[in-house]
């Protein structure tokens, strides 16, 4: 359900304002040395993937981090929570296929899921990109300059 805000190239837009950050920290003792992960922002109410983000050699993964940052991203979709706050308050939400690994986060049916790092690492990331969704989100709203929306002030 891409909105006529949060479009494809509203999240690759987002992920590219993130990337520093996240090249910043691969590789380095913060994250005990990992170069490789994955990162995804979800199409709104779907399992669908918008816009991700690849880091390190894929071929060359130790897991499938894809895979894993996606079935992170269907449990906070399905559930509505991050899965941080499904592991450890509504663990009876996990369904039998569910990762239980931590590293998604949502917020007003915004799913981000990240995989290849210590899980606080992967959800970090995560609120970094959803973060700056939600800033280019406010800015588009504020650039809006015409007739199609009322603002009942006249």
């Amino acid at each position: 359900m891409v909105t006529y805000i949060l479009t494809k190239e509203l999240a690759q837009k987002a992920l590219a304002m993130i990337r520093p950050s996240i090249e910043a920290i691969l590789g380095t003792e913060l994250v005990g040395g990992r170069k490789d992960f994955y990162i995804a922002v979800f199409d709104l109410g779907t399992d669908d993937i918008l816009a991700d983000d690849v880091y390190g050699d894929r071929p060359r993964w130790e897991y499938p981090y894809d895979k894993i940052a996606g079935s992170k991203g269907t449990i906070a979709t399905r559930t509505g929570l991050t899965t941080r706050d499904v592991q450890v308050n509504a663990p009876w939400l996990y369904q039998k296929s569910d990762t239980r690994y931590v590293g998604s986060v949502t917020e007003h049916g915004l799913v981000v899921a990240g995989s290849g790092l210590a899980n606080h690492w992967d959800e970090t990331i995560g609120w970094w990109v959803l973060s700056a969704i939600q800033g280019l989100c406010r800015e588009f709203i504020a650039k809006i300059d015409d007739d199609t929306a009322p603002d009942f002030f006249e």
